[in-house]
């Protein structure tokens, strides 16, 4: 598929339908996909060439086996935040999205995703554009990570990233990773915005996946925010 076009590909319920229809209305500024977890099919979507792999940044944070026995000093040198994060635990890590914690604890293992052809720390950690994925495959990805009975700590990271971490502009309760990554249109931009969100959080239904055009992953939460309240209240 080249396009996923703004009309309803799979719609469970009405709610879902109506829901769509009000997010291709209300932000054509943001590529998005809705999908229901437990079926993994998409509900709905606006997102140019969803097929084809793709940098996304930290989004595959998640899926990356670590070493967790303790808490490690994240160095300023080796992350995105010039000061640095202190002495940092996994789920601290994925909240905050430590760059400097997933280069040293890193195991080369994935989960529900094929590892890329040659693992480095750096790779996996989506530095670069050397491990690309298709926006279909991790959101399918994250559909599996919210059921898993293994990925409990890892779903808490997520809820801690949504409350006080990089997805903190969401605004609203949620399981969340951000996302930034060479920008990929035709209209350069320094980057482009992702964020993975599981809702609701107790026992998440969707993964609302987006991509905002020229931002960070932090600012795309805001976006996202904007795109849950629809999703809670159908309007």
């Amino acid at each position: 598929m080249t396009w996923l076009a703004p009309f309803l590909l799979f719609a469970p319920t009405l709610f879902d339908q109506s829901v769509v229809r009000i997010l291709q209305r209300n932000f054509p500024s943001a590529q998005f996909l809705l999908i229901d977890i437990d079926s993994r099919e998409i509900i709905g979507a606006r997102w140019w060439d969803s097929d084809r792999p793709i940098p996304l940044g930290s989004l595959t944070k998640p899926f990356l086996l670590t070493q967790r026995d303790d808490k490690t000093s994240c160095s300023p040198q080796q992350c995105w935040l010039p000061q640095g994060h202190g002495r940092i635990d996994y789920i601290e890590a994925i909240a905050q999205s430590c760059n400097s914690y997933f280069l040293q604890k890193v195991t080369g293992k994935v989960r529900y995703l094929d590892p890329p052809p040659s693992p480095t720390p750096e790779i996996l950690i989506g530095l670069g554009t050397q491990w690309p994925i298709s926006p279909i495959i991790i959101a399918r990805a994250y559909a599996t990570l919210a059921r898993d009975p293994e990925a409990t700590t890892t779903r808490a990271a997520m809820r801690a990233a949504a409350r006080r971490g990089t997805a903190k502009l969401l605004g609203i309760d949620a399981l969340a990773k951000t996302g930034t990554a060479p920008c990929r249109h035709k209209h350069k931009a320094p980057t482009d915005g992702y964020i993975a969100v599981l809702y609701p959080p107790e026992t998440p239904k969707y993964v609302l996946l987006v991509q905002v055009h020229g931002v960070s992953g932090a600012t795309a939460a805001k976006t996202a925010g904007a795109m849950l309240i629809v999703l809670r209240d159908g309007k």
